[in-house]
């Protein structure tokens, strides 16, 4: 992951500033209009100030346990930045049918078009019953604005390659509203 800290955007993609995007796909941004970079700037900045904190208070006891501590605090500000580098770099994105859902560094899952049940603009709070499957929060630590609906349970790859089914993403993204008519558009495209 922390690759993203030092890597530029591809040359080959839409418009340069992307990694990892087909030339020729649709892309949707969630790091303009959404707080989720600032709430990780904001752990980064406590995770420092804590960092020295407990170092004083460590390195009255030892050094060397302090100097682990220490480092091991600026290995997580450095994955953390590495992410929010990567919000920017590798957006959701459109393409050839399939939904790429990413969340930075992360891939989530490749949905095909003909997958998706519904797709709707919305911000309230998505409740699901007792027994069916958590939401796949995409864009988190923003709140959701998309809420999308799959026919039938799919397969996301979450943190450090683990493996969960959803039914229902929340998506965090800039354009909503040019989000729900893309996909609505492209389902139209495919069934016809």
């Amino acid at each position: 992951m922390l690759k993203y800290l030092f890597i530029k955007p591809a040359v080959d993609s839409p418009d340069g500033r992307y990694r990892d995007v087909p030339r020729e796909a649709r892309v949707f941004t969630s790091h303009h209009k959404h707080s989720g970079r600032a709430l990780l700037a904001g752990l980064v900045l406590a995770a420092l100030v804590e960092a020295t904190a407990v170092h004083f208070l460590i390195a009255i006891w030892n050094d060397w346990v302090a100097l682990a501590a220490t480092l091991s605090s600026a290995w997580v500000a450095l994955q953390i930045l590495a992410q929010i580098r990567a919000f920017g770099m590798r957006p959701i994105y459109l393409d050839r049918g399939h939904l790429m859902l990413r969340n930075g560094a992360f891939d989530l899952a490749d949905v095909p078009l003909d997958q998706i049940e519904s797709v709707e603009r919305s911000t309230q709070e998505f409740k699901h019953e007792k027994g069916e499957l958590a939401p796949l929060k995409v864009g988190f630590p923003a709140a959701h604005n998309i809420i999308l609906k799959l026919k039938q349970p799919m397969e996301a790859t979450i943190l450090n390659l683990k493996k969960r089914d959803f039914q229902v993403a929340l998506l965090t993204i800039d354009d909503a509203d040019g989000f729900v008519e893309s996909i609505q558009n492209a389902e139209a495209g495919t069934e016809g």
